[in-house]
């Protein structure tokens, strides 16, 4: 059942995706409906090639989004101050998007292998550092997360476990003095204090406050929201896609929308459940957990109850490595669940 519900659901948001692009920014419909094409082809193909290839190619895939990583510096395109995508022909590819399910699944399949060394597991450090610098705050927050879960899931020790929190917080200390943009400390201190800065920093805060709120019970209407409409509500169609989405719909939409999220997760979390490979359940619950966040951040952000760290929302902003990354780790989870039969396979051949 879960086979079924997973693709269904997530055509769901596919639709809906294109609907709200094709009401506040029409110029995205093409490259989104591309993304979940692309998206829906990697699914198939993760999925249909066996979980113990993704594990043995698992550092292979790691080094080679950490190259891609470091590549960026030096061929990637500058936008608002940040290099994150590297230009292929008339298209855009982030690497740190990428880098969200391969770190998950070579960390889960580094703890649970019999020549794992302890030293290994500071490797993960890299790409999150490499993140940071580009600038990219928010996905270097989730591939934190990633890390964390993956650890935890995984049943690291406590002492492990301690010392990465403790490196975590000493290179969080080291990037606030010396690697922080104004800008980004900024962000923080609008959020404490949003009323400071309603033209600066806390401009973007307050916008997306008041398309959520205009929205009311019902919603202005597809094509009728004025904070997307007339531009006032910035980046409407990735970071604040929600605000955009809660002001043309309203409250009702939302609640439609937090119950399309609840039936997506709770199936992962069913599918996460039944998979019997160790390795494979730990990277389900790792990703599980890391588009929670991430869901949780965007809504956050846009409705003023957390920092704006440009965190899109799973699914449903615009954006085609994003789109392309979660469907590659729905895949892997697929791909997890399907070595459950094989494993039936051969405990019955066993036992004959």
């Amino acid at each position: 059942m879960t086979k079924v519900v997973l693709p269904f659901l997530s055509l769901l948001f596919a639709c809906l995706s294109l609907v709200m692009l094709k009401s506040i920014y029409p110029q995205g419909v093409f490259s989104q409906f591309f993304a979940f094409t692309l998206g829906f082809i990697t699914y198939g193909i993760t999925s249909s090639l066996p979980f113990s290839f993704w594990k043995k190619w698992s550092i292979l895939l790691f080094i080679l989004v950490c190259t891609s990583l470091v590549f960026t510096f030096a061929l990637g395109k500058t936008t608002n101050g940040s290099t994150r995508w590297i230009a292929v022909g008339t298209a855009q590819f982030q690497p740190s998007q990428a880098t969200k399910p391969i770190l998950a699944l070579y960390l889960c399949t580094l703890l649970y292998s019999k020549k794992k060394k302890i030293w290994q597991l500071v490797f993960a450090l890299l790409p999150i550092f490499l993140v940071f610098i580009q600038p990219d705050l928010g996905t270097a927050l989730i591939l934190l997360v990633i890390t964390f879960l993956s650890l935890y899931t995984c049943g690291i020790s406590a002492r492990t476990l301690g010392m990465f929190v403790f490196l975590m917080s000493l290179f969080g200390t080291i990037g606030w003095t010396f690697v922080f943009h104004d800008y980004q400390k900024q962000r923080l201190f609008s959020f404490l204090a949003p009323a400071s800065d309603t033209l600066g920093q806390g401009y973007h805060a307050q916008q997306a406050i008041i398309a959520v709120g205009s929205g009311k019970f019902f919603g202005r209407g597809l094509g009728h929201g004025v904070q997307s409409s007339l531009r006032f509500l910035p980046e409407r169609q990735t970071d604040f896609m929600f605000a955009s989405y809660a002001e043309e719909l309203g409250f009702v939409g939302v609640l439609l929308l937090f119950l399309l999220y609840l039936l997506f997760f709770f199936s992962l979390i069913h599918l996460s459940f039944r998979i019997h490979d160790p390795a494979g359940k730990g990277l389900a619950l790792t990703i599980v957990g890391a588009l929670s966040v991430q869901t949780m951040m965007n809504i956050g952000m846009n409705i003023g109850l957390l920092p704006i760290a440009g965190v899109t929302l799973p699914l449903l902003s615009l954006g085609g490595s994003s789109i392309v990354s979660i469907f590659f780790a729905l895949g892997l989870l697929a791909s997890a669940y399907k070595a459950n039969r094989s494993r039936h396979l051969v405990e019955i051949r066993g036992f004959v």
